[in-house]
């Protein structure tokens, strides 16, 4: 039932799809592209490392704890 209705909305969003690409084509090819001053630019150096709370891994790890977390506490809930 799922993998039907997700097909089924797949191809009714793909006409969508084309609409959006053209008007995005007209954006890309007229004009000239910014200029890139370098991945340094915003006053940060590149040996300069994110604080640990914002690296993704951190951040995946703690969304796992909070999940597993979620889970025992609605076993516990639903237990009794």
């Amino acid at each position: 039932m799922f993998l039907i209705g997700s097909t089924l909305l797949f191809c009714a969003h793909l006409p969508f799809l084309d609409r959006a690409e053209r008007t995005r084509k007209e954006i890309l090819t007229g004009g000239t592209a910014p200029p890139w001053y370098g991945p340094a630019w915003e006053g940060t150096m590149l040996a300069q490392e994110a604080p640990l709370i914002e690296q993704g891994a951190v951040q995946f790890i703690l969304f796992g704890v909070t999940v597993i977390v979620i889970f025992i506490a609605l076993w516990i809930t639903i237990a009794k």
